[in-house]
């Protein structure tokens, strides 16, 4: 479900020619419609080139957003409709994947410029009706005109959404009145005069004719005449124009036409009146929205997101126009700067994980480091109290060192709960006693298959001594097997010696 309604929404309307600037401002929430701002200037452009023409409405612009403190986003560009054509006309029903080409195509009958060299955007006003034709609203600009416009706008970071005609805003700015009647024809008028020199004068009118909700068709007429003869050109002009818009309604009529800014030119009332058989109404914009307007439209700009939602049409829809928008500059843009936080949020990210991991592997190497040095500490000891025994063994006068004195400073020098004796004395200096005939004893171990070794390395050498004409006759190597596991049950039971024929040896 699409909640957006529930959100204050803000909407710019900008409206510029070579005359005047307008611009307005209102907000739209759940509850009704507000005009915050309405402004414009007068500005001269007819003397000057189209360059310095872009220079002065660009400044206007730029004026008329600072010194109003409007936000340069979600605004709605309104063209002049000198430079927008807007055509309905009916064509076959077709599915609606091919609703884009087969328009363009049969639009081609109704404006006078090539498919290549425009802009245009459409909408089909019967879509949900069965009938076999369907009646489609076709809006259209040139598009170096589309691209002067954008142009200026994107110098001056104005980033809008939708570029919409003068014709459908003079439609909104009714209905935002409430001074349109479905039930009748509607002709809406938007009338102006200028002095073109100094002998001559410009008239024109903007027209749009709407019925049922949908408008039928829109039309602009100018005519440059003296002041004498300005009028009756006019109102020729005018009346052919009705004529069209009445035959377009077929079996109707206009009924009522409605004069935005148009008081001035007293004759229309009772012309239409007369000929036309309809209903004039004057609007005055100022005293309609209590606001100081030239002209309006940019207010019927600011209307287009509220009023006539089905009447949606957007010449900035096209892709091409996209590609060179403030907004998709601004998205891409904002695209960035989120890329660019991310890759800085992981960098941090990942800088404080490696902290952190480094940490930890500091203080493992801290604690091992710790461990080793204890360990060192430990085999220094050990390895003195080793040195301890070869001394003993070294400083001993006779060749033959009993196993009572050699367990004896065993015991003497080691703890209890130390078996480094079992392990250290064989293999650092067993080999080295037992080769001198120094050392004749016992040690024990836990480890079976240590004790396969040591009988393997040092059972044949034994052997060899013990058969020899030397004392170690007097030795006897007892070893035993256990019956469940011969492998590892292997070890020294014990080095039994005869004390007393070493003694009586001794003696001789």
């Amino acid at each position: 479900m699409d909640l957006k309604f529930l959100i204050p929404k803000k909407i710019v309307g900008l409206y510029f020619n070579q005359d005047f600037i307008e611009i307005a401002v209102i907000r739209k929430d759940i509850y009704n419609t507000k005009i915050l701002k309405v402004d414009s200037r007068k500005i001269a452009t007819q003397d000057v080139d189209v360059v310095d023409q872009n220079e002065i409405i660009r400044n206007a612009i730029d004026d008329l957003f600072v010194e109003n403190k409007i936000s340069r986003s979600n605004v709605v560009l309104n063209l002049p409709n000198q430079s927008v054509i807007v055509r309905v006309f009916s064509m076959p029903r077709l599915p609606e994947e091919e609703w884009g080409q087969a328009v363009r195509f049969e639009a081609q009958k109704y404006i006078p410029f090539r498919v290549d060299e425009i802009v245009a955007d459409f909408i089909v006003l019967n879509k949900k009706d069965d009938s076999e034709n369907m009646e489609v609203l076709f809006l259209c600009s040139k598009s170096v005109a589309i691209s002067r416009y954008i142009s200026i706008l994107d110098e001056l970071n104005i980033s809008f959404f939708k570029i919409n005609s003068v014709f459908l805003s003079m439609v909104k700015i009714c209905l935002h009145g409430g001074i349109i009647d479905d039930s009748k024809p509607t002709l809406i008028m938007s009338v102006k005069k200028k002095l073109f020199s100094r002998e001559r004068v410009r008239l024109w009118a903007d027209m749009v004719l709407v019925y049922e909700g949908k408008p039928v068709v829109a039309r602009d007429i100018s005519v440059i005449s003296s002041e004498d003869a300005i009028d009756e050109k006019f109102f020729n002009e005018l009346f052919l124009s009705i004529k069209l818009f009445n035959s377009s309604l077929k079996s109707s009529k206009i009924e009522h036409v409605i004069f935005l800014e148009g008081g001035s030119l007293y004759k229309f009332e009772e012309l239409f009146e007369e000929n036309f058989f309809a209903s004039v109404q004057k609007v005055d914009f100022q005293e309609m929205f209590n606001v100081h307007s030239i002209d309006g439209v940019s207010l019927g700009a600011a209307f287009s997101e509220i009023y006539w939602p089905d009447i949606d049409v957007n010449l900035f829809r096209d892709q091409s126009l996209k590609k060179s928008s403030p907004e998709l500059k601004s998205f891409f843009i904002k695209g960035a700067f989120v890329s660019i936080f991310i890759l800085i949020f992981l960098f941090v990210f990942q800088y404080f994980i490696f902290l952190k991991m480094d940490e930890v592997l500091q203080k493992k190497k801290r604690e091992h480091n710790v461990l080793v040095i204890k360990d060192i500490d430990s085999l220094k000891k050990k390895r003195k109290k080793i040195n301890m025994l070869e001394r003993f063994c070294t400083q001993h006068d006779s060749k033959t060192i009993l196993l009572h004195d050699f367990l004896k400073e065993i015991s003497a020098i080691f703890d209890k709960d130390e078996k480094i004796w079992m392990d250290k004395v064989i293999y650092t200096i067993g080999n080295r006693m037992v080769s001198e005939m120094k050392i004749f004893g016992t040690a024990y171990t836990e480890n079976a298959i240590e004790d396969v070794l040591l009988v393997n390395r040092y059972h044949k050498k034994i052997e060899e001594m013990r058969k020899g004409k030397n004392h170690l006759k007097y030795v006897y190597l007892y070893k035993t097997v256990r019956r469940d596991d011969p492998k590892r049950s292997l070890s020294y039971t014990s080095f039994e010696i005869s004390i007393s024929s070493l003694q009586k040896r001794q003696k001789r």
